[in-house]
């Protein structure tokens, strides 16, 4: 049988930075060199080179291992800047329906002085309309960045669930490549 790169493997999205690209190379490198033993088996039947295959697939699999250790914490670094700017946003939202409250207040006192000063009041209206456009601007802007990060947080896990489906499926075959070797000698 052979196993070949293009497999399920292939993101549909552009890359986010290097570390897709490595984890892709790292992979496309693992499944090269196992469909290149499997091609080869019978030639490759030394046990010093199964032996060094078997080794370079192990340091292989830890530096996925830790570079999703290391997605992970970044991911959750992400977030964590994510709650405190959430929080950031929330105190700025409390403090502008202050300031909207007490905006209306002073509407409520500038009608009551309407006669003597119609054109204050207007300026009053005009300022309360901006600060409801802001609002409804920044709820806005919130409600977005919120359904973007969980669609980004989804993809995140169904890419994990992915390579950890691949890191399966290669464990599985360098079992049997152990299985033959060990038969072999």
């Amino acid at each position: 049988f052979f196993f070949q790169a293009e497999d399920g493997i292939r993101d549909a999205q552009e890359s986010r930075g290097l570390g897709d690209v490595y984890k892709r190379q790292g992979i496309n490198a693992l499944a090269k060199v196992l469909a290149q033993v499997m091609s080869r088996a019978e030639r490759l039947a030394n046990q010093q080179i199964v032996t060094r295959i078997l080794g370079l697939f192990d340091e292989l699999t830890s530096s996925l291992n830790q570079a999703a250790v290391d997605e992970r914490r970044n991911e959750e670094a992400k977030i964590k800047a994510y709650h405190e700017q959430v929080e950031v946003n929330t105190k700025k939202l409390n403090d502008l329906n202050i300031e909207l409250n007490n905006t209306e207040y002073e509407i409520h006192a500038t009608q009551q002085r309407i006669v003597l000063n119609r054109q204050k009041l207007q300026e009053a209206i005009r300022t309360l309309q901006e600060k409801n456009s802001q609002l409804s601007h920044r709820k806005t802007e919130c409600n977005d960045e919120l359904v973007s990060y969980n669609e980004q947080t989804a993809k995140r896990t169904e890419e994990r669930d992915i390579i950890a489906q691949v890191i399966e499926i290669i464990s599985n075959k360098v079992n049997l490549l152990r299985e033959y070797s060990q038969q072999r000698s």
